[in-house]
């Protein structure tokens, strides 16, 4: 393991102080984060002061009507224009916190086997915003309940139920669940800090392996080039893991993260495919870049993909070409998988469907730039 001991040396020298920079920095915006959550949660809620806006498109008599009534009655309802630049401003500027989208068809596909799933937009991280998200899927589970039990629906008992109680389930689900909306914020920025260490400790540590003086010193020792070759990508594997479990442990020990929660236990495997791709980008980098340029070029990278893949700025205001273009982006497919496990209340494959895409996705990031990668070696080793 005479390569592998190599690599572990160079990323104690080389990267093992990047890795320790991004992590102080990381913690000191978890803590203050924490510090505003903590304060807010001391404040009283209650859901008639969020402004929500709702979109029907439905025109059945029954569920979607009774829904749309249950919402208005519950929270602050504000009328916005119907199109698509008026509903980002409106949340951009604070009109409205939650926007609820109920598609065609929802009523009469909502007791079949294949129901449609609402659709909506809301501001970032916004607890409240999150609390009618829930208030929404309460009373949906509700109906379910109803008609499962008795076959019959009756909306005026169901709205007396969820009235005598709606204030203290809200409560208790922004208290006692997995804390959704306040830990998005940690999970969805956790991709800037993750991707910045990959893509400053992966390049440079394989640029400076591949450099022909040491490759020419390994090759002389009993090691063939495909052994040689094994253990620099068994070194970046094992340093990939470690620097995401770097962040895991942060996250726990600040509790943005709670890993006996199965939303958070997912968004770690969101990370673990985020990792493995920006692991295979990096590799294919220090195929081609020097030692000079892989530090700006690391910089440039990151805030690239964080910006355009909706890490700093929400996908919800992003424009309509940006978003287009982001998806060749791994960290827009990251962004992406964190909202949908944030947003579901059940794990029904209807519900999990675009998760599993940002999962497949970003496994062909992987692939894809792998398979790049072999061809340049392959190249390289021809010319030489």
């Amino acid at each position: 393991m005479q390569a592998f001991k190599l690599y572990i040396r160079l990323t104690i020298e080389h990267a093992l102080p990047t890795i320790l920079l991004y992590l102080g920095i990381f913690t000191a915006l978890i803590a203050i984060t924490s510090i505003g959550n903590s304060d807010k949660a001391t404040d009283s809620f209650d859901s008639k002061n969020v402004k929500t806006a709702i979109l029907n498109y439905d025109h059945s008599e029954n569920l979607s009507k009774e829904l749309e009534s249950f919402i208005n009655k519950n929270t602050r309802n504000v009328i916005i224009k119907d199109d698509d630049d008026s509903l980002k401003d409106a949340l951009f500027f604070g009109k409205a916190e939650f926007i609820l989208i109920i598609p065609n068809g929802f009523s009469e596909a909502f007791f079949s086997q294949s129901p449609i799933q609402l659709e909506h937009l809301q501001i970032p991280n916004s607890s409240s915003a999150g609390a009618v998200h829930l208030l929404i899927n309460n009373y949906l589970n509700t109906v379910q309940m109803y008609h499962k039990g008795t076959g019959n629906i009756n909306y005026e008992q169901i709205n007396l139920d969820m009235s005598q109680s709606v204030e203290t389930e809200i409560i208790s689900s922004i208290s006692d669940k997995d804390n959704n909306y306040v830990d998005q914020f940690f999970l969805i920025f956790l991709a800037y800090p993750l991707m910045s260490c990959l893509f400053f400790s992966l390049p440079i540590v394989n640029i400076i392996m591949n450099k022909d003086e040491i490759k020419r010193r390994n090759l002389c020792a009993p090691i063939s080039y495909t052994k040689y070759s094994l253990q620099i990508f068994l070194g970046n594997i094992l340093l990939t893991i470690i620097i995401l479990g770097f962040f895991v442990l942060l996250g726990v020990i600040t509790g943005g993260l709670n890993l006996t929660y199965i939303n958070h236990q997912l968004v770690l495997l969101n990370a673990l495919f985020l990792s493995f791709a920006i692991l295979a980008i990096s590799f294919f980098i220090s195929l081609l870049a020097t030692e000079t340029i892989i530090n700006p070029l690391a910089v440039t990278i990151s805030l690239a993909f964080s910006f355009l893949g909706g890490v700093f700025v929400p996908k919800s205001l992003l424009g309509e070409s940006v978003l287009k273009f982001s998806v060749i982006n791994p960290a827009y497919w990251y962004v992406k998988g964190v909202e949908t496990i944030m947003s579901i209340s059940d794990f029904s494959y209807n519900s999990m469907k675009t998760l599993y895409s940002s999962f497949l996705i970003q496994i062909l990031f992987v692939f894809t730039f792998l398979s790049m990668s072999l061809l340049v070696l392959k190249l390289k080793r021809q010319a030489e």
